[in-house]
Parts: C-alpha cells; structure tokens; sequence
C-alpha cells in the first residue's frame, strides 16, 4: 500500500551570520565557564557516582546554551547547529580539564591555574599513568581510563548536539522573521495505528482523529501546533504515539513515538486543527466504555 503523501515543514538551511558570529563566541566562553565549574567540583569531590551525575548535567546544560544560542542566532540549518553544538562540547570538555586540573593543583599545594593547551596535555598523561580516584579499591588507569573520558565525552557532545539539532529543525517563519509560536500540546486522542493517521493527514480529515472518545489510558495520540505569523499563517502539526507501561516496582513509564512530525497546515486546514482541542473535549464529553 503506498504511504499517503502530505507537506512536512523542511528548515530553509538559512541563518543570521552577524548573530551566529555572536553564537559561537558566546559558546566558547559558556563553555570554558560552565565546564570549569563542574571540572573544579569534581577535583573537590571525586566520587565516581558525582561524577557520573555532573557528567550528565553539564551535557544538559550545554544543550541548553545551545537551544538559546541556536534560537538567538536564527539557525535553521541543522548541520550548522550540529557544528555549534560540537564547538560548544569541546570548550566545555577543555573547561572542565582547566577546572579539574587547576583545582587538583591547588589541592596538592602547587597552586597554578592551567590554560595552555601543552601543559594540560602533559598533564593528563600524568593523571593517565597514575590515575585519578578510585572505584571499590581500583584505580583505573591507562586504557581503562581513557575509555572512561571517551563516555563521558561522548555524554556531553551527544547531549549537546541532540539538543542543538532539535532546535534548529523547529518550524520558522520566513515571512516574519519568527520561530513558529505554539498554539497548543500534549492534546490527548484515542490512539489510532500511524498509517490511519497519516490517511487521515493526506486526506485533510482531522476530524477523523480528534472527534474520537478514549477508550484506554495505556495507548494514546497526541497532537501539537504550531503556528507561523506570516501572513499568510501557516500551521506545522505533529502527532506523537505514548504507551504508557507499569514496571514491576508500580512505575509508570512513557514511550513516544513520532508519527507525524510538523506536518504543514495551511487555510481551511490550519483552521481544522485549531479545532482540534474542541473536538476531542467535545468527544471526551461523550459517554465511553470507560464509563460503561
């Protein structure tokens, strides 16, 4: 059976070079400053499961600099988010050697701030040969250790890119020169397969989807909006598929999968899913086998 056919939004692959020349040197400074931070708390307190934890909240936290920077600069060129979150991660990974070092230096009476790329080089070789903190008794050192670095350098780049890239592939106006504002999220609808929900897109029929009563809790639809000032407006539509599970221990846990991402609505079909909302609170209000 062929795939029904509908627009999606695709990024124009433009941005504003003086505010992207802006972008990158903010991200080196937010780099070297958020990375130090966290190099210098490790150096303070080694344990292995602090820096499991900060690894991970400085990859957020770059990604989060870089959504803001990506947003600043009007990037929507995918690729170029991806270099700028990539430029981000290594001056944060270098801010944090320059952190952790400098900080380690201190501790040990050799006060002395490094910054240069040579010593801190030498350096780590150093910290690679004897080792830098213990697990149960084990210093890793060596190739263990630089496999240890190499995950943690992966957690922060992949964090920060994932981030970075998501931004700069959300929905822009050229017209107005705006990020799409969003209308609405997380409306939940009776779950429907993807292919029935892409039918319906290609056929325009929303109200297919939406005026629909729930019928189950542990699988739903769920549709966001975002519109484009323009003129004219034009809409960008995303339908998520969650199944929501119950682990052994009483957790619930939530999956989610793209159906249709950022389809473009325009006319009578932006119209029809601004009605969305409505329609679906108009079928919830019916009377459903969860009420039976």
């Amino acid at each position: 059976m062929p795939v029904p056919q509908f627009e999606t939004y695709r990024p124009s692959g433009r941005f504003h070079i003086p505010a992207t020349g802006i972008a990158f040197g903010v991200a080196l400074l937010a780099g070297l400053v958020v990375g130090g931070i966290y190099g210098a708390l490790e150096a303070v307190n080694p344990l292995i499961y602090f820096t499991i934890i900060g690894t991970f909240f400085l990859g957020i936290g770059l990604g989060f600099v870089d959504t803001k920077l990506v947003t600043f600069a009007r990037i929507r060129a995918p690729w170029l988010g991806v270099v700028l979150a990539l430029w981000t991660a290594f001056w944060g990974i270098y801010g944090s050697w320059m952190g952790w070092m400098s900080t380690f230096l201190w501790q040990v009476d050799e006060a002395m701030f490094v910054w240069d790329p040579i010593t801190l080089v030498s350096l780590m070789m150093l910290v690679m040969e004897q080792g830098a903190w213990e697990i149960k008794g084990h210093t890793p050192t060596g190739m263990e250790l630089q496999a240890i670095w190499a995950i943690e350098a992966l957690i922060i780049v992949g964090a920060a890119v994932w981030t970075a890239f998501g931004q700069a592939r959300e929905p822009y106006c050229e017209v107005s020169g705006a990020w799409y504002e969003l209308e609405y999220e997380n409306i939940l609808l009776e779950a429907m397969d993807a292919d029935s929900v892409k039918r319906a897109c290609a056929n325009g029929d929303l109200t297919a989807i939406a005026a629909r009563p729930i019928t189950g809790l542990d699988e739903l639809l769920v549709a966001k909006l975002q519109v484009g000032q323009g003129p004219p407006e034009v809409g960008a539509l995303t339908f998520e598929k969650v199944v929501i599970t119950v682990d052994k221990n009483g957790k619930k846990q939530e999956k989610r999968t793209t159906v249709v991402r950022q389809m473009v609505v325009r006319d009578d079909l932006l119209q029809k899913a601004r009605a969305m909302p409505y329609e679906a609170e108009q079928a919830r209000s019916q009377p459903s086998e969860l009420e039976v």
